[in-house]
């Protein structure tokens, strides 16, 4: 039996939303790595990126990312830059499933240009801006190898949240992870 679900996976391509869905189907706790950063802080990550640093920010999520993978059965988003340094990976893989979500590089720049504040990613400015949507790109291809380690990848292009969650849903099922899992 695994320890626990981790979504990892390049910011928009779904970790928080296909998570909430997956562990609600589950009967197991969801835990979003950047809402648990904003409720010890009590900042938002973008305040902790303009006032602290993203330095400082990584600190705040290897703890936390240790934390959280301490316990079993959950489901866990983990941030988009957090499996790139190579202890948090190690946390993340040891007992546990990791499914990667992806989306295309077009899904990417559609779901951050009209969405929700990213630091990294400059969001509201990608779409009148060529040059932010490029290096939001580099940056997601320089991550690539290492999503790409994932034991499970699932692409969210063109799909519905519930087919993708479904899917996690019985990537999860398989591994044993969740209150049905356990039931006989």
């Amino acid at each position: 039996m695994a320890g626990n679900l981790v979504l990892v996976g390049f910011m928009g391509s779904g970790k928080s939303t296909v998570g909430r869905l997956v562990a609600a189907a589950l009967g197991v706790e969801f835990i979003d790595l950047d809402e648990r950063i904003e409720e010890m802080t009590g900042k938002s990550i973008e305040a902790i990126f303009e006032e602290q640093g993203e330095a400082r920010f990584r600190i705040f999520e290897s703890a936390n990312l240790a934390r959280a993978v301490a316990g079993a059965g959950q489901v866990i988003a983990v941030g988009g830059g957090a499996v790139m340094d190579d202890r948090n990976w190690a946390m993340v893989c040891e007992g546990n499933v990791v499914v990667r979500l992806r989306a295309s590089d077009g899904a990417t720049l559609e779901r951050l240009a009209g969405g929700e504040l990213r630091p990294l990613a400059g969001a509201g400015k990608l779409r009148d801006d060529p040059e932010a949507a490029q290096r939001l790109l580099r940056l997601a291809a320089g991550r690539e190898p290492r999503y790409a380690e994932a034991e499970h990848q699932v692409d969210t292009t063109g799909r519905e949240v519930g087919e993708v969650a479904g899917e996690v849903t019985a990537i999860a099922r398989g591994a044993r992870i969740g209150s049905t899992a356990n039931d006989g």
